[in-house]
């Protein structure tokens, strides 16, 4: 399983399968990222070493794909025995952006395993959840509203990110029903997202409905 798992991402975190790699960092998207700060964190920053090399850390957060071992099982380490266990599974995650295909993504990875002699690594995909990457085109009208009302609200530049990571299914508003999408966060990035200590302070939580209400009633008031 560790051989395996070796050639699906190098000792750096880059992804080693082609098709899964993105083709949508392209130079307006690269523009858009180079506006943001360099550090997104005050307690955490991006290993410039790890994921694909020649990329900034925001093009490699926002702007290409990461494959990430969540858990790994074989035995029981608090009762080891002295025999090698028979099996192991892994729990691996994909997070993409636009320009890959999902519905290649187990085929490819499948593909590539034979490729290199995992013929009896099995890919069992019961529990997976896979949505379809979106983006709303950096050039779009409304983001341009958006932008706008906030940073007249706000008094200063905001910053636009080109897409954000999660398992949502916004491609049912951007491909389906051909209805452009802005995400606008209200938290701030020391949150604990998904943590047991997950929190919002009050004040971030007025600001934001202030903020809100400013957006809805200038796009009310303009054509």
């Amino acid at each position: 399983m560790s051989h395996a798992l070796s050639v699906i991402a190098d000792k750096n975190g880059k992804i080693l399968i082609e098709n899964w790699k993105p083709t949508s960092l392209t130079a307006e998207v690269r523009a858009r990222l180079k506006l943001l700060p360099s550090t997104i964190s005050e307690t955490l920053e991006i290993d410039e070493n790890w994921g694909e090399p020649k990329l900034s850390a925001n093009e490699k957060l926002f702007g290409w794909n990461s494959f990430s071992i969540l858990a790994l099982g074989s035995g029981d380490i608090n009762i080891p025995v002295n025999a090698i266990q028979p099996s192991a599974k892994a729990l691996c995650q994909l997070r993409f952006v636009v320009g890959t295909d999902a519905d290649k993504i187990i085929s490819s990875l499948r593909d590539h395993l034979d490729r290199h002699g995992f013929e009896d690594i099995k890919i069992i995909t019961d529990n997976a959840i896979n949505f379809k990457a979106t983006r709303t085109n950096l050039n779009n009208i409304w983001l341009e509203k958006v932008e706008r009302i906030l940073e007249e609200f706000h008094g200063d530049k905001i910053h636009v990110i080109p897409n954000l990571a999660g398992s949502l299914p916004n491609n049912c508003f951007t491909d389906i029903l051909n209805v452009p999408t802005i995400w606008i966060p209200h938290s701030y990035k020391e949150c604990s997202q998904h943590a047991p200590n997950e929190h919002l302070p009050i004040k971030l939580l007025r600001d934001a409905l202030l903020l809100m209400t400013n957006l809805y009633w200038n796009l009310g008031e303009n054509d």
